[in-house]
């Protein structure tokens, strides 16, 4: 008996000694597929210092050409702080990076051409500020630096212009075609490039109108949020009309023309005082040591960066560099940072200077090769060079070898892991296989518990089977309940556990499923299962597509928090994307996971109301796949003695017992709910759609979008999450509920072109 018992975990122990000497030649072969990643680290895409020169960003290119890579470390020891993708086509990053609140933003373009605004912190937080709002696939879109603000202009996909301006980590868009900023839609528009190098004291836009009319466009947005706007008459010229712009553009923006720090276009290339006003050059300003060849770089509102050469032949001089403060007429010296760049550095297009106002640190990007930052009170520099952060970089992935990874590697198969396999599979299915037992009795169970709803019954009489499991009793029940004010009684068994022994009289949970007339006990371990819990910080990893769906897209989006994967099942309607590396917060329930919200913030998320739905109509759309279908309901939301009606479709498992009558928890931000309630009280009536922008993120699984409607002549705005399987598009016919005094509206039945 003894050599019996002994005899398979010998003969199990021989099967495994190939297997693990197999082991360790696949993992080798994956050690070795890491070393040659590294290879893609030598094309360096940027590097921008940050708090103060304690930390520096770094991005690196990926092959495929549509990520980047993030790499933050500590300045001071290279250790490495966070890793993270970042969307870009193969043009990397744009030279228009600023920095705004305590951070660099680090503008981007995807393969859609949708641009990207990656906010950096200091603290390490990253967060994409445009978020699908501003695309850049027309001849006339750009995106531009201008004292520490960005301004972005372009066309969305309902074919109207835009302009933007960041400031402050915040979007501000405005849409050129509305009436409150031109009398028509614009045909085209242009930037004056000088006016973005202090040439013209306001960022200058040229903007033709419909019928041959042109207008020019502030830059910068008022406090309203509107751009300045001069419209050109028609016996004015096209170099008047633009000084007439800026002239009065410089008075409403509080800007002296009349002292625009310049470079002369001619040798000895000095830096000079300009009247944009009179178009003539004044006196040189006076550093305290003359700079030639020199270029100027907009700081901010009241500061510039000159920098040039000791020396007129610049070959032979050293690089020197002032802050000069306009409004304090003083300067700083910032030799002991541009002292250790070439003339040749400053020559590089992508050179860039970046000092926040009240900051004391000025920092330097140039592209991949340099970057710097310098406090400018105690003189204490950072350079860091390319070579060195490569060096980082390997150094830090050369200690990423994970277990993960090895797992991620065999999944990708070859002849050596499926020899592995083979050796490893009799081991398997003897003593690894029986663990998957139990995990699918207890999917079972709850999928049963799911299809039945909770009711409290009352145990009225119980007695032992004579079956014993685990040396615990199986005990007969018989349970009465009330459902619809009918009383009932079932039979069910149930093991017992003899420390939690139930008695006759008490009160007991049960799972009662209506159309099979059966019902199932419930234990505290059931219900805990029942409750959802919540996923904070889910970076959306990977996007798999399965077809379309009406007008949209059938997307499994997969998220990572917290090293496990989550997977969610979405539509994506027309003109909303879901793009990887955006947070999310999800819910978990009943072993399915959903979104709770999409590109929000966890602290935008305090002030919901939890809610119930009631379902009054529910069809079945033919999409299946991951076990679950798709229905869409029409629901009454209550609260308290209110209640609104709202169209939703969700994703549930199959078999999931969803009728008139069933009951499901939501949540809505109080301000939503309240200005729905309010509007679902107005008038009610039929509207087209003229525009559509929606805001990248999502309450659920819908996509929150701004959208005008025209009814009758009257335009009507409507902030509202958008059911995914109907969408909405310019030029649908909508029933909307609406406010004449406020002009807002809220979508009742969409169109039926969903």
């Amino acid at each position: 008996m003894k050599k019996k018992k002994n005899r398979i975990p010998f003969t199990l122990l021989v099967i495994f000694v190939p297997a693990m000497i197999l082991t360790v030649q696949i993992w080798n072969d994956y050690r070795g597929g890491v070393m040659r990643v590294q290879d893609q680290y030598s094309n360096l895409a940027g590097m921008y210092y940050l708090d103060g020169g304690n930390k520096i960003a770094a991005l690196t290119d990926e092959r495929d050409g549509m990520y980047l890579r993030l790499h933050m470390y500590e300045a001071n020891t290279g250790n490495l702080i966070k890793e993270q993708m970042i969307l870009a086509n193969y043009e990397g990053p744009l030279a228009a990076a600023t920095y705004q609140n305590n951070g660099v933003i680090i503008p981007t373009v995807d393969s859609s051409q949708s641009l990207q605004l990656t906010h950096v912190r200091d603290t390490g937080e990253v967060t994409e500020l445009a978020r699908s709002t501003l695309q850049l696939d027309t001849p006339w879109a750009g995106v531009h630096a201008w004292r520490g603000r960005l301004i972005v202009n372009g066309e969305t996909s309902g074919s109207t212009t835009y302009l933007a301006e960041v400031r402050d980590a915040e979007v501000k868009k405005v849409i050129l075609n509305s009436p409150d900023v031109l009398p028509s839609d614009p045909e085209n528009i242009s930037d004056l490039d000088g006016s973005f190098k202090n040439e013209l004291p306001v960022p200058l836009f040229e903007v033709v109108l419909e019928h041959g009319q042109r207008a020019h466009v502030s830059g910068i947005l008022q406090q309203d949020g509107l751009p300045a706007v001069k419209i050109q008459s028609k016996d004015v010229g096209i170099s008047l009309a633009q000084e007439q712009a800026s002239n009065m553009f410089a008075k409403l923006f509080g800007v002296d023309n009349t002292r625009l720090v310049r470079a002369e276009d001619s040798d000895p290339k000095q830096v000079r005082f300009y009247n944009a006003k009179t178009n003539e050059w004044g006196s040189v300003v006076n550093t305290p040591k003359p700079v030639y060849q020199a270029s100027v770089f907009l700081l901010n509102d009241q500061e510039v960066f000159i920098v040039g050469s000791s020396m007129e032949d610049e070959k032979q001089g050293e690089v020197r560099g002032y802050i000069y403060n306009e409004k304090k007429k003083s300067f700083v010296d910032a030799g002991a940072m541009v002292g250790q760049l070439s003339f040749e550095d400053l020559e590089n297009t992508d050179v860039q200077f970046y000092k926040a106002l009240e900051d004391d640190t000025l920092y330097y990007s140039g592209g991949e090769q340099l970057a710097g930052a310098m406090n400018v009170e105690s003189g204490l520099v950072h350079i860091q060079t390319k070579d060195q952060m490569l060096e980082w970089i390997k150094t830090a992935n050369e200690g990423q070898l994970s277990f993960r990874g090895f797992l991620g590697h065999i999944g990708e198969g070859g002849v050596l892991v499926l020899n592995w396999a083979v050796w490893l599979a009799i081991p398997l299915l003897v003593i690894i296989v029986p663990q998957f037992v139990l995990p699918l009795l207890f999917r079972r169970r709850t999928r049963q518990i799911n299809e039945g709803e909770l009711l409290n019954g009352t145990i009225m009489e119980m007695a032992e089977t004579g079956t014993y499991v685990n040396n615990q009793p199986l005990v007969r029940f018989k349970i009465r309940f009330e459902v619809d004010g009918e009383r009932k009684e079932v039979e069910l068994k149930k093991v017992l556990s003899l420390l939690n022994a139930n008695r006759i009289g008490d009160q007991v949970v049960i799972s009662y499923n209506r159309e099979k007339d059966k019902a199932m006990l419930i234990s505290d371990e059931d219900l805990q299962g029942q409750m959802p819990s919540t996923i904070h910080h889910a970076v959306l990893e990977r996007i798999d597509h399965y077809g379309f769906l009406n007008r949209g897209k059938v997307l499994l989006l997969h998220f990572i928090a917290d090293e496990q994967e989550y997977e969610v099942p979405v539509v994506q309607p027309p003109g909303f994307i879901y793009r990887v590396g955006t947070e999310a917060t999800l819910i978990l329930a009943g072993g399915q996971v959903r979104l709770q919200s999409y590109g929000v913030g966890t602290s935008e998320l305090a002030d919901q109301l939890a809610l119930e739905a009631e379902v009054v109509r529910m069809e079945k759309k033919e999409t299946e796949f991951l076990d679950r279908e798709l229905l869409v309901m029409d629901l009454i939301i209550t609260s308290g003695e209110d209640s609104i009606r709202k169209t939703n479709s969700l994703f549930v498992p199959l078999d999931t017992v969803v009728q008139n009558g069933t009951r499901i928890p939501m949540h809505m931000k109080r301000e939503d709910y309240e200005r729905e309630l309010r509007l679902a009280k107005g008038k009610q009536g039929a509207a087209t759609i003229r525009t559509v922008m929606y805001e990248g993120i999502t309450a659920g699984e819908r996509p929150m979008a701004q959208i005008t409607v025209d009814r009758g002549g009257q335009v009507y705005e409507i902030r509202q999450s958008i059911d995914p399987i109907f969408g909405v598009e310019i030029g649908d016919e909508l029933w909307i509920s609406y406010d004449e005094q406020t002009r807002e509206a809220l979508i009742l039945h969409y169109s039926s072109n969903g």
